[in-house]
C-alpha cells in the first residue's frame, strides 16, 4: 500500500472522529429518538458531504473562489440553520415539565443533509486536502478526488454510525441522567453559530 494513502486515511480518521456539528445532531437523535434515527442521520450528513466530494472532484467548486458572496451567502445560511436546530432541540416546559420535541415528528434525514450542505468549507477543505495527497500526475484525476472523497464519506459514516450506537448505549446504561443533558445539544449549536459568525465577519 501507497505509504501516501497510508498518510490519507490516518488524516481521514483523524478528522472524522473529530467532533462537530454533524456527529453532534447524530448522538443527538440517537439519544432522543432511538438507534434507527441515529443511523438515518449519520447517513443524512455524509450525503451532505457527498455534495462536496462531487463538485470537488469535478471542479464545480472553484465557482466560491470566482463568486466569493456565493460563499457568504450559505455561510449564512448554515449559521442561520444552525440557530434553528438549537431552536428545535431546546427543551420545552409542558406543565411545568421539561420536555424536548419529539423528533419523530420531524425529518432528522433531511436535517442531518443540510447540516454539511450549508457548510462551503468542506468544499475548499476537500480541495485543499486531497492535492496533498494525489499526484498532479495521476489519471483521470477527477477520478482519484472522487475515489479519495467517498472513502472520507464511508469513514465518516462509520464513525458516526459507532457514535451513534456508543450514545445510545450509554443512554440506556445511564438511568438517572438530569435534564440539563437535553441543553448540550443545542447550547453548543449556538456556540458553533456564534464563532461562525466572528469568522464570517473578521
Amino acid at each position: 500500500m501507497d505509504l501516501n494513502f497510508c498518510f490519507f486515511l490516518i488524516t481521514v480518521l483523524v478528522i472524522n472522529l473529530t467532533p462537530g456539528p454533524a456527529m453532534l445532531f447524530v448522538i443527538q437523535q440517537s439519544i432522543h429518538s432511538g438507534v434507527k434515527s441515529g443511523i438515518q442521520s449519520a447517513l443524512a450528513v455524509e450525503i451532505g458531504v457527498l455534495f462536496y466530494v462531487i463538485l470537488t472532484s469535478f471542479g464545480l467548486i472553484i465557482i466560491f473562489n470566482h463568486v466569493p458572496i456565493l460563499y457568504n451567502i450559505i455561510t449564512i445560511l448554515g449559521i442561520l440553520y444552525l440557530l434553528y436546530l438549537a431552536f428545535l432541540s431546546w427543551p420545552r416546559k409542558i406543565d411545568g415539565v421539561n420536555t424536548t420535541p419529539q423528533d419523530k415528528h420531524r425529518k432528522p434525514f433531511i436535517y442531518g443533509v443540510f447540516i454539511n450542505l450549508l457548510n462551503p468549507k468542506i468544499g475548499l477543505f476537500f480541495l485543499s486536502l486531497l492535492p496533498q495527497f494525489i499526484s498532479p500526475t495521476a489519471q483521470p484525476l477527477w477520478l482519484y478526488f472522487l475515489c479519495y472523497g467517498l472513502i472520507f464519506n464511508l469513514s465518516g459514516f462509520i464513525v458516526n454510525t459507532l457514535a451513534t450506537l456508543s450514545a445510545n448505549y450509554l443512554k440506556s446504561k445511564t438511568t438517572n441522567y438530569g435534564q440539563w443533558i437535553h441543553y448540550i445539544s443545542p447550547l453548543i449549536f449556538i456556540c458553533i453559530a456564534c464563532i461562525a459568525i466572528t469568522r464570517l465577519f473578521s
